[in-house]
């Protein structure tokens, strides 16, 4: 892990009328506003996971009891090097996606928010320790302001 991917983003000029992506493999990726915004979304961090039938799809329809992923594509990004990250953004509560490295990177490094479905911040403050003054919760057809 590096943290080049870390600086291109921080002093990357977004053009005006446009915004910047920076895809990280898997379901990883950041955007940047003209305005210097930065947000990641389902950034993943960890090496491998493990699920079981209770919590996994994948397990459901292909009849396993349990599986071991092994993470395939090369982890491009530092959580822990935002010079400005300003949401953390998650799409779902597998782990892949609320990855405990990289909201526990963003919690202790920045004042980022973390914008999540309700079972996701729910997760995140019973299980990761995030205030509830950080979290903002997205429901379907609901919008929000950034301060900064």
């Amino acid at each position: 892990m590096g943290s080049y991917l870390n600086y291109e983003i921080d002093q990357y000029k977004v053009k005006p009328g446009t915004a910047a992506l920076c895809i990280f493999g898997g379901p990883s990726f950041a955007l940047k506003s003209r305005a210097g915004a930065v947000f990641t979304v389902d950034l993943y961090s960890g090496s491998s996971m493990f699920t079981d039938y209770s919590y996994c799809g994948v397990c459901r329809t292909s009849g396993a009891d349990k599986l071991w992923w092994i993470r395939i594509n090369p982890h491009v990004i530092d959580p822990w090097k935002f010079k400005r990250l300003d949401a953390v953004c998650i799409t779902h509560h597998h782990q892949d996606h609320l990855d405990f490295y990289t909201i526990s990177a963003a919690l202790q490094t920045t004042k980022c928010k973390f914008i999540a479905p309700p079972e996701s911040c729910r997760r995140m403050k019973r299980d990761m320790g995030v205030p509830a003054s950080r979290i903002i919760v997205a429901r379907w057809g609901r919008a929000f302001r950034s301060k900064t």
